[in-house]
C-alpha cells in the first residue's frame, strides 16, 4: 500500500444545485456515485423520488432532527435503508458505520482507496455532515471532502472523517453493478406507488404526509412557542425547514413526474398528481403570479416568519389554517395515489 500516496476520481463537481431545487442533499451523493459507476439516468431526480423526499411532506414534535424524509428514515435503519436503495437500482452497496469505521481505520482506510481509485466517490452520510469523499492523499490519512455546492474538494484529516463532525456517522461503498441494469420502467413506476404509505408513516417523534401538515398546524395554533425562551428557538429547525419541504416538492416534483408517465403511459392520473402538487406552490407563494393571496408568505408564515408571528394569536390561526389546507391537498394526492394503486 506504499505505494499509493494520492487519487481522485475522474469527475469533480457540485453535489447539488440551490437554483434547481435540488434541496436534499442524500440524493445527490447517491447520483454522483450511480454517475460514477456509468448510470447517468439514475440521477438526483430519481433518487429523490425512490426516497420519497421530493413528495412526502415531514414535521418532527420536537425540532426537526434532518431535512428529509430519508434522514428520518436512514436514522432508524441506516444499513438497511442504504443498501435497499442501491439494490432497487441494480447496484451493489454497503454501509459501514463510523463505529466500525473508527474500531477499524486502516481497513476503512484502504476500502476507502480502492474505491477511489476506481473512480467512484464514498459517500458520508451522518446528523452533522452530507457529501462524498471524492480523493485521498499522503496514503489515505487526509481525504478529500466534497459538499453542498462546492466546486473544489476540501482536504479533511481520516480522523475528522470517522468522526462524523461529532454526530452519528456513517458510509455508503457503492461498489458495483449487479448482474442486470435497472429497469427504469420499473423504477419510476416503483417510486409513484411507494408514496402512499410513506405518506401513512406516523412514529412518537414525526409523522409524514397530511399527518405532518396537520401536526405542524396544531404545533403553531397550539401555542407551542409561547412559554418557549428566544434562545430557545431555531427557525430553521422549528418552522422554515418545514417550509422550504412544501416549497421545494410544490414546486420541483414535476419534471420526474413527467418522467415517470413517460415511461408507464397507462398512469395517466399523474397528470391530476402534478396539478395538486402545483397547489401546494400556490400555497406556499413564492414568485409566481398565480399564487393564492393568502399565501404562507402573504401572510408572515413562510421563509419570512418570525417568532413574533408564531406567538401572535391572529397572526398564527391564519397561519395554522394555510397549513391545514396544505394538509387536505396532501390528503387528496394520498387518496388519488391509493385510488390508482394496482389490485392485487
Amino acid at each position: 500500500m506504499a505505494d499509493r500516496v494520492s487519487g481522485i476520481i475522474p469527475r469533480i463537481h457540485r453535489l447539488v444545485s440551490d437554483n434547481n431545487g435540488e434541496n436534499y442533499w442524500f440524493n445527490g451523493c447517491a447520483a454522483y456515485a450511480a454517475e460514477a459507476l456509468g448510470d447517468a439516468e439514475l440521477d438526483y431526480w430519481l433518487f429523490a423520488a425512490l426516497t420519497g423526499d421530493l413528495f412526502v411532506q415531514f414535521y418532527s414534535y420536537g425540532k426537526a432532527d434532518y431535512d428529509a424524509v430519508s434522514g428520518y428514515r436512514m436514522a432508524e435503519d441506516p444499513k438497511g435503508y442504504a443498501e435497499g436503495i442501491f439494490r432497487e437500482c441494480g447496484l451493489r452497496a454497503a454501509y459501514v458505520s463510523g463505529a466500525e469505521a473508527r474500531g477499524d481505520p486502516e481497513a476503512f482506510r484502504v476500502r476507502l482507496m480502492d474505491l477511489i481509485d476506481r473512480g467512484v466517490p464514498l459517500i458520508d452520510y451522518g446528523d452533522r455532515r452530507v457529501g462524498v469523499f471524492v480523493g485521498y492523499e499522503g496514503g489515505g490519512e487526509t481525504l478529500l471532502f466534497l459538499t453542498h455546492e462546492e466546486t473544489a474538494p476540501r482536504p479533511m484529516p481520516l480522523s475528522e472523517a470517522t468522526s462524523g463532525g461529532g454526530g452519528r456517522s456513517g458510509f455508503v461503498f457503492v461498489e458495483g453493478r449487479a448482474a442486470e441494469r435497472a429497469n427504469y420502467q420499473r423504477l419510476y413506476r416503483m417510486a409513484i406507488e411507494a408514496i402512499p404509505a410513506l405518506m401513512g408513516v406516523r412514529t412518537d417523534s414525526y409523522v409524514f404526509g397530511p399527518g405532518a401538515f396537520y401536526a405542524w398546524a396544531d404545533g403553531i395554533e397550539g401555542g407551542r412557542f409561547d412559554a418557549m425562551p428566544d434562545g430557545e428557538f431555531d427557525l430553521w429547525g422549528h418552522h422554515t425547514n418545514y417550509v422550504c419541504a412544501l416549497a421545494t416538492n410544490g414546486s420541483c416534483c414535476h419534471g420526474f413526474l413527467e418522467r415517470a408517465l413517460a415511461a408507464n403511459p397507462d398512469m395517466g392520473y399523474l397528470r391530476e398528481v402534478g396539478a395538486l402538487y402545483r397547489r401546494h406552490a400556490e400555497m406556499w407563494g413564492g414568485d409566481d403570479h398565480r399564487n393564492d393571496p393568502d399565501s404562507l408568505e402573504a401572510i408572515g408564515g413562510g421563509f419570512n416568519a418570525t417568532l413574533e408571528t408564531l406567538r401572535d394569536p391572529p397572526s398564527r390561526a391564519r397561519i395554522a389554517a394555510k397549513i391545514r389546507e396544505c394538509g387536505d391537498v396532501a390528503e387528496r394526492i394520498k387518496r388519488l395515489m391509493m385510488g390508482n394503486a394496482p389490485r392485487a
